[in-house]
């Protein structure tokens, strides 16, 4: 059996508002791909720290191609993580730019620039990647950004969020270098609060919300499962005091406000909408409106 690039074993993780992340586990081999997906808030940014040795969990193992996490120096070495726009180095060219992190990345002297060229394709910057980085737009530097986390050839490459406020032009660009990623053979997982754009290229998931893990696992697993994941906005009178009632509501993952809207994220049928509405007019709250929106963000 081939071992797994990623193998996460009952993580747990205790998050600044006092939750606890429980029983993340996963196992993914080359070519496949996770979304870690939920609103904002829950954990997603911290869980990916953690799986790229940053952060340290609370309980449980991790194993980055056979080797266990804790063995930082080695690990290390077969990550790649994207954390959004890099540090600005204005007169650098990308060639430049990636030829250093190739470099100081232990990348074989002989094939370094071999290697940079080959990721200068992948993430498509062939026509900047002699200008410099300072006259360059954002959306060439966020791919400068990838191109940074791959250029070493890393097992497993960790993305925060890729993705956002994209035109739809350039999220369609990200797809097909991500989608060529995955095909390279390497492992793939991407924070976000939807995963909708690769939803595609997902073999395994994270679902979490408020402070739970709402299910982990491969993808055909998930669906099912949460099949009865619903969200729903309230416009009530008394918002705050409708947060507070809902959120001791059992199946309730998540209940928050913004002015009169109140938001639910709760597991339930189409007959439990109403349940939670008739639920708040018992405690002499006043509902005006509510509507159901997708609460499964794949």
């Amino acid at each position: 059996m081939v071992t797994p690039i990623l193998d996460v074993r009952n993580l747990e993780k205790r998050l600044d508002n006092g939750s606890v992340l429980k029983n993340v586990n996963a196992q993914l081999r080359p070519g496949d791909f996770l979304g870690i997906v939920g609103p904002p808030g829950v954990g997603k940014t911290v869980l990916l720290r953690v799986l790229a040795t940053l952060v340290a969990a609370d309980a449980g193992e991790i194993w980055i191609d056979g080797h266990p996490s804790d063995d930082a120096p080695r690990v290390r070495g077969l990550l790649g993580y994207y954390g959004g726009t890099p540090e600005l180095f204005p007169e650098m060219t990308i060639r430049d730019y990636l030829t250093f992190f190739a470099r100081s990345s232990g990348v074989d002297p002989a094939f370094v620039s071999v290697r940079v060229q080959e990721v200068v394709s992948t993430t498509r910057l062939t026509a900047v990647a002699d200008d410099r980085m300072g006259a360059l737009p954002r959306t060439a530097l966020r791919r400068a950004g990838l191109a940074r986390a791959l250029v070493h050839g890393p097992r497993l490459v960790l993305l925060d969020d890729p993705l956002r406020k994209f035109e739809s032009s350039e999220r369609d660009v990200w797809v097909e270098i991500l989608e060529k990623v995955r095909n390279q053979g390497c492992c793939v997982a991407m924070a976000a609060e939807t995963v909708r754009d690769v939803r595609h290229l997902l073999t395994h998931a994270c679902v979490l919300a408020a402070g739970y893990v709402l299910g982990c696992g491969p993808i055909q697993t998930l669906d099912s499962r949460l099949s009865q994941l619903r969200s729903i906005h309230l416009q009530v009178m008394g918002a705050l005091r409708a947060v507070q009632l809902l959120s001791e509501r059992p199946g309730v993952f998540q209940a928050s406000n913004t002015g009169e809207i109140v938001k639910v994220l709760f597991m339930g049928d189409s007959s439990e909408v109403l349940g939670l509405v008739q639920f708040l007019a018992t405690k002499g709250m006043s509902v005006i409106s509510f509507r159901e929106e997708p609460a499964y963000l794949m």
